[in-house]
């Protein structure tokens, strides 16, 4: 039996225990809920997590489930506590900030391994010395916002970072569209535009949702 657990609240312990049998994610069926170890519910159908069930719990609280789809159309599971995410899931605002600078991480990395690549083996492809010094120039400056979203909630530097990764992937796909009909390799450069989409596009849609969470994390900060 598969579980997951989250805490009701940022900073409250793990007492909030969700456990299937079998591929769940997919079929969202056969859900049981549990809190402090006692189950307080079952969700048993795809239909009952689509239209929504709700769980009141002993302080008055009320507990949602509902199945929803995210911008890319894939399906994801709200849980609500009085209308506000649980922690520790994907529309918790804390869980989208490390989304957002964990993605600029991933972008530093990848054009530090190629900048390196570049520099050391003069690899033309990754633009040979010249382009993989600018690499790496592309990749510290990456590392550099990253760490201000991470440590200050910088929503300048998320900004400046989703504007470089966006040009940069409007540079990328335009390099692959003009060269789609290569007859040397068009095969090759029609096969990678769909992954290449793929990875840059849930990127993107991490360093967007940043922008709400870190907005969101300053909204609390600022009432309390």
């Amino acid at each position: 039996m598969a579980t997951q657990v989250f805490s009701l609240r940022q900073g409250e312990p793990q007492k909030l225990k969700l456990e299937w049998k079998g591929r769940w994610k997919g079929d969202w069926k056969n859900l049981t809920v549990s809190l402090d170890g006692d189950v307080i519910g079952n969700l048993s159908s795809r239909r009952i997590l689509e239209t929504g069930q709700e769980f009141t719990l002993n302080n008055g609280s009320v507990l949602k489930f509902k199945l929803s789809r995210n911008f890319w159309n894939v399906e994801d599971l709200q849980i609500l506590i009085d209308g506000e995410p649980v922690s520790g899931t994907n529309l918790d605002p804390n869980t989208q900030l490390k989304g957002a600078y964990s993605s600029i991480f991933v972008i530093a990395g990848f054009n530090l391994a190629f900048g390196i690549a570049a520099v050391t083996f003069k690899i033309e492809v990754f633009g040979g010395l010249t382009g993989g010094v600018i690499t790496l120039f592309y990749a510290s400056v990456m590392i550099l916002l990253g760490f201000l979203v991470m440590k200050q909630k910088s929503l300048i530097a998320l900004g400046f970072a989703t504007a470089i990764f966006s040009i940069d992937t409007v540079l990328v796909f335009m390099d692959i569209i003009l060269n789609i009909s290569n007859v040397v390799k068009p095969s090759f450069n029609a096969g990678v535009f769909v992954p290449v989409a793929t990875i840059r596009g849930a990127l993107l849609s991490s360093l967007f949702q940043g922008f709400s969470a870190i907005t969101e994390l300053r909204r609390r900060h600022s009432s309390v």
